[in-house]
Order: structure tokens, then sequence, then C-alpha cells
């Protein structure tokens, strides 16, 4: 079972992205039929994928015995939250129908992001998105800050979306701190703690004062 370049066009995720310059990463990545009621992600589990919804429809609840907090269509995406922050999973997600689903591990979700700074921006808006209707956005996880090339483009596309949000600007002058240009992450780190002065730790006054 394949997906066609159609059904990613209109995917929340590779929305204006050069698909040709990406299948080679991709054609590792399985896709995958639901029938209705199967389980795609349990809550309070690990999860290593993001879903991309080719067809069908996807519910997700909180808890099995109430009724769902959302419907997804195709197009959308699931399980990008568990893989930015490596924590359990919150909801379950269940076929409401026949569903396909594009399967992407952590490890190809990363390729991607370094690959294309279209997918960069696409994914940090799909969480910026998750982030403003009151989700969990723990961007600030060990895992995420361990990988800078992948990092760095998502947390610029969150500022470009959400500029006076300070996670961006916090992290960003810690990669480019880490990364050898103390004088530009000064500059975001003291933007962060101006927008959030709960920022500023003793950590960041020895960052700032070195």
């Amino acid at each position: 079972m394949s997906w066609n370049h159609g059904e990613l066009e209109n995917s929340s995720l590779f929305t204006g992205v050069d698909l040709e310059s990406i299948r080679e990463i991709l054609k590792e990545c399985p896709v995958n039929e639901l029938h209705q009621g199967d389980v795609l992600i349990r809550a309070r589990e690990r999860n290593e994928f993001l879903y991309v919804l080719l067809s069908g429809s996807l519910r997700v609840h909180l808890n099995l015995n109430m009724s769902p907090m959302a419907v997804l269509d195709p197009g959308e995406v699931v399980g990008e939250l568990s893989i930015i922050d490596r924590q359990l999973t919150s909801a379950y997600v269940i076929a409401d129908d026949v569903c396909r689903v594009l399967e992407i591990s952590a490890q190809v979700t990363w390729a991607l992001v370094e690959a294309s700074h279209a997918v960069a921006k696409n994914l940090m808006r799909i969480l910026t998105q998750r982030l403003r209707s009151g989700n969990s956005l723990l961007l600030a996880s060990h895992f995420l800050l361990g990988r800078y090339a992948a990092a760095l483009p998502l947390f610029e596309a969150l500022d470009a979306v959400s500029p006076e949000n300070p996670i961006a600007k916090y992290y960003m002058g810690l990669i480019y701190f880490i990364n050898d240009d103390p004088t530009k992450g000064k500059v975001f780190l003291r933007e962060a703690i101006k927008l959030n002065p709960s920022r500023q730790t003793e950590g960041i006054d020895e960052i700032l004062n070195s």
C-alpha cells in the first residue's frame, strides 16, 4: 500500500513541500490500513511515530468511556507531540471508519526536518496550533535540544508565527550559545527574559555575564 502526491500535498505536514526532494526519505515509511475501532495510539504509552491521515477519519479520546474530544480528517497529523517531548501519550486515537495512515518514525521525522525547511515550518505550525488550543508543548526536552540541526529551524519557525512566545527565543539562545555563537545567543536569551522574567535563572545569568 502506498501514498500518492495528492494525498501528501493536501496534508498539513507537507503543504508547499517539494515531494520529489524527500521521496527517498519517505520510501521506508509504510502506509497502514485501519478498520473501524482499531486503536492507532493508546493513552499513557510510549509512541515513536508521527501519523499522517491519508483517508478516513480518526477519533481522539482522553478516556474510552468518554465522547471524542476531536475528530481528525484526511491531511491531519497525530502523534507529533510524543515525538517532540518524549512523554507518554495523553489520549487514545481510534479509527472512526476505514483509514489509511502514513507511519513516519521519529528518526525519519527528524531527517525530514533537516532536509526540508518547509517540513520544519509546517511541523512547527502544527505544534503551535496545538499549543494555542491548550495542549502541552514541551519543546524544552533534552531530546530535542540534543538535535540542534533539527531543533533550530523548528524554534525559528515558532518564533516567526508566535514572536511573543518566549519558549522559542529561550531555546534559540541556548542553541546558538552551545553552537559557539554566544553573541547571538545572548540576544535571544535577553529577549526571552524580557517576555518571561522567570527564565532568568542563576545558570542563565552565568551565560549572560560570560
